[in-house]
């Protein structure tokens, strides 16, 4: 089961374990699946939403933006270009 989040809920995907890393992709993965971050990869394993409702991306893989669970951030989240452009717009 693919574990999120998120607003939305993803489909689950059987999972396999990459040789010699802890990295989880989808098996048999369906071409017409939308694909999301940085990596324009399908939804699998843990992810997060940007929460500017205006981000380009929206989601994000944990391990494309240096999230793990034991940092998982408590409070609302923002991308890299969301997070300038926040600064930007002080």
């Amino acid at each position: 089961m693919v574990q999120c989040i998120h607003r939305h809920t993803f489909w689950s995907f059987v999972m396999i374990l990459v040789a010699g890393t802890a990295n989880a992709i989808p098996a048999a993965v369906d071409p017409s699946e939308p694909v999301y971050c940085y990596c324009q990869r399908v939804s699998f394993g843990e992810m997060i939403a940007c929460d500017n409702e205006d981000c380009a991306i929206e989601w994000f893989h944990f391990e494309c933006v240096g999230l793990t669970p034991e940092n998982r951030p408590k409070g609302k989240w923002y991308c890299k270009e969301c997070t300038q452009l926040k600064k930007a717009s002080r």
